[in-house]
């Protein structure tokens, strides 16, 4: 997955898309399709453990840190239901694996990864929560110069 770069080293707010890295622009955009955690990692786990729910956990650390560099910065805001979480609450909720990711003991394709699993003691969820990224007013960051486009008929 791509770098990250944490909310404590950026000296200013980020004023385009070109000062967040790759994983953090992504975030972006599907914040404002309103897309919730787990739909997140799913779209954003590489292809090769695209089919494999229980590879997935690898890839929450850094999709974690990125929403909370953009929540921090006030591009991005979490929801639960309709109801917007307070920024505290937000950082809670993103930065705890299991609002993300939780083992799912029918899916057995990769018999290896689900042993190691079942081993470290992973645990299924039984809640429902579904918290949701929504972009805010200032996360509609423009392009930077170099990548605008420009159409001509």
């Amino acid at each position: 997955m791509n770098e990250v770069r944490p909310t404590s080293g950026w000296a200013r707010p980020p004023r385009s898309r070109g000062d967040l890295t790759g994983l953090q622009q992504e975030v972006l955009v599907e914040a404002f399709e309103s897309v919730s955690l787990a739909e997140l990692l799913n779209w954003c786990t590489p292809s090769i453990d695209g089919p494999y729910w229980n590879r997935k956990w690898r890839y929450v650390p850094e999709l974690s840190a990125a929403a909370v560099a953009l929540l921090d910065f006030g591009l991005i805001e979490v929801l639960r239901g309709q109801r917007v979480l307070s920024l505290q609450d937000a950082r809670a909720v993103l930065l705890d694996p299991s609002n993300w990711w939780s083992f799912d003991r029918s899916d057995r394709s990769d018999e290896d990864e689900w042993s190691k699993l079942v081993d470290a003691g992973a645990t299924t969820r039984t809640d429902d929560v579904d918290y949701r990224l929504a972009g805010t007013d200032r996360g509609k960051l423009p392009w930077p110069q170099s990548e605008q486009r420009t159409f001509s008929l």
